[in-house]
């Protein structure tokens, strides 16, 4: 599973491989505020403002 963490620290994103998705989520809340459907077992993330 890859980790991405924005400028800010505001978002956390993660790629879960099982469900071929990438959640975002709030860093002040700790909660997911939404997720990304991608490709086929994503296991690596790069953010790039």
């Amino acid at each position: 599973w890859g980790i991405a963490l924005s400028p800010d620290a505001r978002w956390l994103y993660t790629a879960d491989g099982r469900s071929n998705q990438v959640s975002v989520i709030d860093t002040h809340t700790r909660k997911v505020s939404a997720t990304i459907p991608v490709g086929d077992r994503p296991n690596d993330l790069l953010y790039i403002p």
